[in-house]
């Protein structure tokens, strides 16, 4: 069969099926579900945004529909440095 004929997964499903898979799995009533999610899939989803615009954040912010501000405030948050360097504090003589 071509593979243009098999249909894909969207987005949209392949999530649903892995939280509902994740349910089950837990076994217990799930609590902070959204939070969980949202720190499980950010982080690939910034890398892949990243590299996909040749690490430019200005380029990735505005692809992920934030300011550049806030995705640099999540870049660190998740990477800590290894995306957003900061300048050494140097000191005038």
């Amino acid at each position: 069969m071509s593979e243009a004929l098999i249909k894909k997964p969207s987005l949209a499903e392949t999530v649903k099926h892995l939280v509902t898979h994740h349910i089950a799995s837990v076994g217990k009533e799930v609590v902070d579900l959204h939070q969980l999610v949202i720190e499980q899939i950010e982080p690939p989803l910034f890398k892949a945004v990243m590299e996909q615009c040749q690490y430019n954040q200005r380029r990735s912010a505005r692809a992920l529909g934030m300011s550049r501000g806030t995705f640099r405030k999540l870049l660190i948050k998740y990477f800590d440095d290894q995306y957003c360097g900061r300048r050494p504090n140097k000191e005038f003589p």
